[in-house]
């Protein structure tokens, strides 16, 4: 019998613990949460209020042993719930999301129908993006991103895919995303079209409701990340490593905001990743719909050792809605027409007796809770954040001039500007949504410092921004490339001159300054600047490359079709050689050109041009052979895929760094190759980490996991321990894996000279899965290792 009573204790006590802590959510307003589990066995979608009362609560179809329910999303209004159903494990990681039948729940009847037998999800989670309580974007069958209207059960194409990526647009038919990889896409409505404009380390990302912030995973683990296309501006929105987490629910994933803006729900495990098989369960927190940043603590919703993922949030606000502001500020509110008076509360102790409009100045940090008494009571909430000066979020160079992004709208009525240098400065216009500051100067600018005085945000009492920016407006190479690479700090290829982010293939990645390092992987460019050269029957290749190893065939460029390379620049046994072929050359075959000795370990700038009859060679800005071996034009081309570091079939694998490179359509003069080179030398400044040579023993390693365990990443750092000769211990982070290929190689007990550099001075170590299962007695320095693959 006491055993019994303790055991009823223990559970009223959890109970009432929990109820109190749905207080933390409730006291800004009320709805409720869903996810997919597979607590069955196979995948269900469960749900649960926001005050808890109603408990874990299956709402998908029963369905059978054969299917899975996953990807629900919840509508405006908390009506209907949209879930897909796919055949029993049909829906990997590796392959792209099958096709499956697409659900709708009626959450009040809660009668379950389909509404298409074939559609897909994006890959992570999302299947819908509603753009209203009746209309929804999703994927249809033929994996095309199409508009569907509930009320006359018409659908309107907006992209087709091709096949090629899964994307979901946000309402407003701006951006698009993918899920593998992390990417956002500029959507041209009109023209049905999009062009990448940012790859996000990380993944899971998805849109927020107000088309401004797509909301994703940072890192394995955490943190939740806010990124707005318009400016460039990121911030936090939850840290792994915030207190408001309990110490066994740390590493989070899964995260969406609530089409209100005022909730953020995601998965939370006891540091497990695997997001099959791990302890994941659902939270939710109020965020601040203004700037999402968390204004309660997370609650707890499911309960379950199985996993509980991908969830969606209904949360619909109090009848007075949530106003934030910065610093001391005034809100406003107004009550419905047949309401004539109310006794109000401000939620700062003061009150006042008034009619059905009412108005209050908060001077303090905080959030508040507003009621309203009158012939019935209404309540709302008050986020005061604390002053905060605006910031500019990126700079971009344009024609005559630069581009300032802020974090948030601003006033430039009082601005003044000034350039070190003394150069005129010429007009200044503020965008429409008050984020981007275009700034024309009246002469060329190359390298200079811009002062900026005078920038306010919109607050009660403005915040002031005074800056000094760099400014270095070089953009490298010059001319008209129909593509190329370069490190200009946007970290983008430009082909045709529109930005888009660099697609790495296998043992490749950036440097930290941007630059390319290939060990074996490879920079896909398409067929676009293949076509281009194919047309003109000229072409023009600079480049500025480092090659650490000699190798016996290393692509640097190469325009290449199945059964034959057309066009090939590479580091060929300490040597740079061309392989080109012309209606003159014999069919298959193509002249091969030993251009000139390339030293190992050395960065050189050089080009090679031809214009239909001779093949000129320059090494750092300076003429160094002609060739008359290969004439004619590039008829026999029948198809291209232009690559850098090596061929498509993974062949000619180039091992070291390539810091920049543009194609050109037509043959350059000695002038323009001269001028590209004292342009290089100012604009390219080649990766030189802040770090320090070791020779070094391994002595322990973290298990290498599985690409399944690290799912969907394809990238992984493994923690490892190294004793140098002189007894130090260090720990090094290594690459484990590179876009879904092996890296690491080293073997306990064998010595290696590693180049490495402490962890925070190479930001992406931070941004990558790290395996790390080792409990290390070293101090608390990191290093990261910035040479692998360049020391073997």
């Amino acid at each position: 019998m006491k055993t019994y009573r303790g055991l009823l204790s223990i559970v009223f006590f959890v109970l009432s613990c929990s109820l109190w802590a749905f207080d933390e959510v409730t006291r800004f307003g009320d709805g409720y949460v869903v996810w997919e589990s597979n607590r069955q066995g196979v995948w269900r979608i469960y749900s649960n209020t926001l005050d808890g009362r109603q408990g874990e609560k299956q709402i998908s179809a029963k369905g059978d042993k054969n299917t899975d329910h996953m990807s629900a999303q919840v509508s405006p209004d908390g009506s209907r719930v949209i879930y897909m159903e796919y055949p029993v494990s049909a829906r990997g990681w590796k392959d792209r999301p099958p096709v499956g039948k697409m659900h709708l729940v009626d959450m009040k009847t809660g009668a379950d129908t389909v509404l298409f037998d074939r559609a897909c999800d994006y890959g992570g989670g999302h299947s819908v993006v509603f753009t209203g309580n009746d209309s929804f974007i999703y994927i249809n069958g033929d994996r095309k991103t199409c508009l569907y209207d509930l009320s006359d059960k018409k659908t309107r194409e907006l992209y087709d895919t091709k096949g090629k990526y899964h994307l979901l647009f946000n309402r407003n038919l701006t951006y698009g995303v993918c899920e593998h990889p992390a990417l956002v896409f500029a959507y041209d409505k009109n023209k049905k079209s999009v062009r990448e404009i940012k790859q996000l380390d990380g993944c899971m990302p998805f849109h927020t409701c107000d088309s401004k912030w797509i909301v994703w995973m940072e890192n394995a683990g955490g943190p939740v990340g806010a990124y707005c296309p318009e400016t460039g501006a990121i911030h936090h929105i939850l840290d792994n490593r915030d207190r408001c987490l309990p110490e066994d629910r740390s590493y989070i994933y899964f995260p969406e905001v609530s089409l209100s803006m005022g909730a953020l729900a995601f998965g939370a495990s006891p540091n497990q990743h695997d997001h099959n098989k791990s302890d994941y369960d659902i939270f939710v927190c109020a965020i601040d719909p203004g700037t999402l940043r968390r204004t309660g603590k997370p609650v707890r919703y499911s309960f379950d050792k199985h996993t509980d993922r991908y969830p969606s949030v209904y949360f619909r606000e109090w009848e007075l809605g949530t106003q934030s502001f910065e610093g001391k500020s005034r809100a406003r509110w107004t009550l419905p027409e047949n309401e004539k008076a109310a006794v109000w509360s401000f939620g700062d102790g003061s009150s006042e007796k008034g009619g059905r409009t009412a108005g209050h100045v908060y001077s303090k940090p905080g959030v508040y809770t507003v009621e309203a008494k009158g012939g019935r009571t209404y309540r709302g909430t008050v986020v005061i954040s604390a002053p905060e000066k605006p910031s500019v979020a990126r700079v971009m160079t344009t024609r005559g001039g630069v581009a300032l992004f802020m974090s948030e709208p601003v006033d430039i009525k009082g601005m003044k500007l000034g350039l070190h240098s003394g150069t005129p400065i010429g007009a200044r216009k503020l965008s429409e949504s008050g984020t981007r500051i275009d700034i024309a100067f009246d002469a060329p600018v190359e390298e200079d410092v811009l002062y900026v005085k005078g920038i306010c945000d919109l607050a009660r009492e403005p915040n002031r921004l005074d800056i000094t920016i760099p400014i270095n407006t070089l953009r490298y190479p010059g001319g008209d490339p129909v593509w190329y690479y370069a490190p200009d700090g946007e970290n983008m290829v430009y082909r045709d001159g529109v930005p888009e982010p660099p697609a790495l293939k296998g043992r490749s990645w950036l440097a930290g300054n941007y630059g390319l390092c290939f060990c074996g992987g490879a920079l896909e460019a398409g067929a676009s600047p293949g076509e281009a050269v194919r047309k003109s029957g000229s072409f023009g290749i600079v480049f500025d490359v480092c090659v650490k190893k000699p190798g016996e065939y290393g692509v640097i460029f190469a325009v290449s079709q199945k059964n034959a390379v057309n066009l090939s620049l590479a580091a060929e046994h300490g040597s740079l050689v061309l392989r080109m072929r012309t209606f003159l050359g014999v069919y298959y075959q193509e002249p091969v050109l030993v251009l000139a000795k390339l030293e190992p370990g050395r960065t050189v700038h050089g080009a090679v041009t031809y214009g239909g009859d001779v093949v000129s060679v320059y090494m750092d800005g300076r003429l160094a052979a002609s060739f008359t071996d290969a004439q004619g034009g590039f008829d026999k081309w029948d198809a291209w895929d232009c690559t850098a570091g090596n061929l498509p079939d993974g062949k000619g694998a180039f091992t070291g760094v390539i810091n920049s490179l543009a194609v050109y359509d037509r043959a350059l003069s000695p002038e323009e190759i001269a001028s590209d080179f004292e342009l290089a030398k100012r604009a390219i400044k080649p990766y030189a980490p802040n770090g320090r040579a070791v020779t070094a023993k391994l002595t322990a390693a973290s298990r290498l996991p599985s690409l399944e365990e690290i799912a969907p990443y394809k990238d992984a750092l493994i923690n490892c321990e190294f004793r140098t000769g002189d007894g130090e211990i260090i720990r090094v982070l290594c690459r484990g894996y590179a876009n879904g290929e092996k890296v690491f190689g080293y073997e306990k007990g064998k010595t290696y000279t590693l180049f490495v550099e402490p962890v925070g001075d190479n930001g992406q170590a931070e941004s990558i899965y790290t395996a790390d299962d080792l409990e290390f007695d070293a101090g608390p320095e990191q290093y990261f290792n910035a040479g692998q693959c360049m020391e073997e």
